[in-house]
């Protein structure tokens, strides 16, 4: 089995710590440390700085491109992004994009998993509101991570961080496991999906 297929199947980005040698290094305490010792990182300044660039080249083999937030639809909920695309691509066509919103605090560099909406017409739209009102985001497709579904619950990427201690973080936790688990259930979704695979 090709490599590159070893990690998709993995689901790991190409230079991700592999998962069992998280797990054998993995101490929950000193890795919470290790992410609550930064503050809140936003969107990285223009241009990138090295460290978000090389960060960017760990995650995925393509480039970053700065989107601004495009208000499409009242409807679209932060948090939603997934959902809020396959609705937007339901109602007017085009195709949802995975990747990355790529956040920077001068120490940390981490890519939250997000998706974006690509156009008919081949634009890339960022149309999910955030809850920190920020305004513009750096955002790295990513062809390689998927959202896949066992028939009850969507599977996620974490987020990946440039802390050592802490590879993988979810809503502020630090994770071992690069997928996280999440059920849905129709009253959960602003849409009634069941799943966004």
């Amino acid at each position: 089995m090709g490599e590159a297929k070893k990690k998709r199947d993995a689901g790991i980005g190409p230079t991700d710590p592999k998962p069992a040698e998280v797990a054998k290094n993995w101490n929950f305490e000193r890795a919470l440390a290790a992410l609550n010792a930064h503050r809140r990182p936003t969107t990285p300044s223009k241009p990138p700085r090295q460290q978000v660039i090389n960060f960017c080249g760990s995650v995925s083999s393509l480039k970053p491109v700065y989107l601004p937030f495009t208000n499409i639809s009242p409807d679209y909920g932060s948090g939603w992004c997934h959902n809020n695309v396959l609705e937007q691509i339901r109602r007017a066509g085009g195709k949802r994009v995975n990747g990355w919103m790529i956040w920077d605090n001068g120490k940390f560099v981490e890519g939250e998993f997000h998706s974006v909406w690509e156009s008919p017409d081949g634009q890339l739209v960022d149309l999910t509101p955030r809850a920190d009102r920020e305004a513009e985001i750096l955002f790295l497709p990513d062809a390689v991570m998927k959202i896949t579904n066992d028939g009850t619950a969507d599977y996620f990427p974490n987020n990946r961080t440039s802390i050592a201690e802490c590879p993988y973080s979810h809503r502020g936790l630090p994770l071992q496991d690069p997928m996280a688990r999440r059920e849905y259930t129709p009253a959960q979704s602003p849409f009634g999906f069941a799943s966004v695979a």
